[in-house]
């Protein structure tokens, strides 16, 4: 039997992974409405954001890869780097943010995150097949 990536993980990592994933895809769908469009969004801070969520679909998708010649302590601890940065980049995004926006803004993002499932913490990930 091949041991997996996700085996060497915390016990938490996989499911913090999937919350912060569907976390800035509410975020990105959100900014994506018609409405959001007259506002100037900052471009350096939702690049971070764009960057975190890259590091967490890596870090999901190689949670699948066998051990073989993979440093999983060097990327579990790059990975809770980035989640670590989250809260404080996504601050850094909202306060550059015109206020008109602020309060239509995570309105669409609650509504919308209550429709995410599990599996689009997956979107983009090549090879994940949903349950």
């Amino acid at each position: 039997m091949v041991r997996r990536v996700r085996e060497k993980w915390p016990n938490d990592l996989q499911a913090r992974l999937e919350a912060a994933r569907l976390h800035l895809l509410a975020l990105f769908r959100a900014l994506d409405q018609p409405y959001f469009a007259r506002f100037r969004f900052p471009q350096d801070a939702l690049l971070v954001l764009f960057q975190l969520d890259a590091d967490f679909a890596e870090a999901l998708a190689v949670g699948n890869h066998p051990l073989a010649r993979l440093n999983v302590r060097a990327m579990v601890a790059d990975t809770l780097a980035s989640l670590q940065r989250l809260q404080a980049a996504e601050k850094r995004f909202l306060d550059h943010l015109d206020p008109a926006a602020l309060r239509p803004l995570e309105q669409a993002r609650s509504a919308l995150r209550i429709s995410l499932i599990t599996d689009d913490a997956y979107h983009g990930i090549p090879g994940h097949v949903a349950k």
